[in-house]
């Protein structure tokens, strides 16, 4: 059995946010929150997954510049 941790995070309440355990750094790793519904005797789990702003921002000026190169290649 493997017992190494490949996630971490914390729990408050009805809500949670974890991480993968990473030897490295990747900018593109999500951010995970989620949260604990109880309905009746059925509990459900809302999980959202993003980038961080930052790179959500890089990829947006790095793919519109990539967009209007390509655009004004074709052009001429």
């Amino acid at each position: 059995m493997n017992s190494m941790k490949e996630y971490e995070g914390h729990v408050n309440n009805n809500t949670f946010q974890i991480s993968r355990i990473l030897k490295y750094r990747n900018s593109f790793q999500p951010e995970i929150e989620g949260k604990f519904q109880r309905n009746n005797n059925i509990t459900h789990i809302e999980v959202k997954m993003r980038l961080n702003l930052f790179v959500s921002l890089f990829m947006i000026f790095w793919c519109s510049m990539a967009f209007l190169f390509f655009y004004h290649s074709d052009l001429l």
